[in-house]
């Protein structure tokens, strides 16, 4: 399967024709999902919050990526013993918390592309990738929109994750597509500027830390070389909220998914994202999500694991 989006030159930086390529693609993507054509995978790993992860890759703590493969493939690895490749057609979703690599490769014409869907807490974004300039075999973002409703594509992740049937997997891709299929219509206009260098950079040592890693605003400062207002104020401008509320919410979010996980109980989760205080983590855990950790933890009795991946 190959879907034909239109063409247009990578190196123009036309937002306009990017965005018809996104929307052409999600149309495409829509259809065949209705067709029942496109492949449900998961990138389940054992090493999901390894606090040291066996390969070189990303781990995501606060957010699932979600690849569509328009073009080529792209070969991933979660551990030195699970990896698969995903082709055109092929939909994978990597959650939160799994390590991973990614090696593009192109097809017989020289083609890859992918669409990747951010899903975040309060956040989701829609961008194309195809390889790098510097390093053809690493995908790198060209365009990218950030998408409304976040709750609901929040929602088809963990459905998808939770699925016992391709059937319903099935159901819930043509779902998802078609809900991106009205949101990119509104989306051309919501394309996301470049944020601060120094916020940009902050925003990615917070994704890409480790599940018992934290960072404090003065630790990133220090870092960057930057004093912690400067950096405080140039992230705000960026992100539309504070760095010291943002670094809470997202360990609060890694929180609340390590809890889901059912591997760790509440006094096991506060130390591990860094709360010392168990009832101020109690505390502003009730009032961002409804329920303390250990309400949440004892509703959870166990996430069934997908077999290793070969």
């Amino acid at each position: 399967m190959e879907f034909s989006i239109p063409d247009f030159d990578w190196n123009s930086g036309d937002p306009a024709a990017a965005d018809a390529a996104i929307r052409a693609a999600v149309r495409l993507l829509a259809a065949a999902a209705g067709r029942r054509e496109l492949r449900c995978l998961i990138g389940d790993s054992r090493e999901r919050w390894s606090e040291r992860p066996q390969i070189t890759g990303h781990v995501h703590a606060f957010f699932d990526e979600w690849f569509f493969q328009l073009r080529g493939r792209c070969r991933f690895e979660f551990s030195p013993d699970e990896r698969l490749t995903v082709v055109a057609g092929d939909t994978l979703l990597v959650p939160r918390g799994v390590p991973h690599r990614e090696t593009a490769g192109r097809d017989a014409d020289g083609n890859f592309v992918n669409l990747v869907l951010v899903i975040g807490e309060n956040s989701a974004t829609l961008h194309l990738a195809q390889p790098s300039a510097s390093d053809p075999a690493v995908p790198d973002v060209y365009r990218m929109l950030r998408m409304p409703g976040v709750q609901f594509y929040r929602g088809a992740s963990q459905a998808v994750q939770n699925a016992d049937d391709p059937a319903v997997s099935g159901l819930l891709l043509e779902a998802l597509f078609r809900r991106m299929e009205l949101d990119v219509g509104v989306a051309g206009d919501r394309f996301a500027p470049s944020p601060h260098h120094l916020a940009g950079r902050a925003k990615a040592m917070i994704d890409n830390s480790r599940a018992d890693q934290w960072y404090t605003v003065t630790m990133l400062a220090e870092e960057l070389l930057c004093s912690p207002n400067y950096l405080s104020s140039v992230f705000h401008k960026s992100y539309g909220v504070t760095l010291k509320e943002f670094l809470i919410r997202n360990r609060l979010e890694n929180a609340q998914t390590m809890l889901l996980s059912g591997r760790l109980n509440a006094s096991e989760v506060a130390a591990a994202c860094g709360f010392q205080d168990a009832a101020y983590f109690a505390r502003i855990f009730r009032r961002r999500f409804g329920c303390t950790p250990s309400q949440l933890s004892k509703r959870v009795d166990g996430v069934s694991r997908r077999p290793p991946l070969v």
